[in-house]
């Protein structure tokens, strides 16, 4: 059974993060423990430059201790407080 904040962040990554090319959700083809890996391993965050959410983890494409959502982002953002 999943944990109220275990589930929060599933209904994260489903809505925003995790479909396939036909928009069919990961989720249709995973078993619990596959969920439960990547409950582990991959965080839902929001990037302080654009106030967007990303995955952030294993095979997400950023580092698990990220903060920006992409290297453009984190460059904008840095430019515009050195700006100031």
């Amino acid at each position: 059974m999943l944990t109220p904040q275990e589930v929060e962040k599933l209904q994260l990554l489903q809505t925003k993060i995790l479909r396939l090319p036909n928009g069919e959700l990961i989720w249709n083809r995973m078993n619990d423990a596959a969920m439960r890996f990547i409950l582990r391993t991959v965080d839902v965050k929001t990037c302080i430059g654009c106030k967007e959410i990303f995955a952030a983890g294993i095979g997400m494409g950023r580092r698990y201790d990220a903060t920006f959502c992409s290297d453009e982002c984190r460059i904008n953002h840095n430019s515009r407080k050195r700006s100031l």
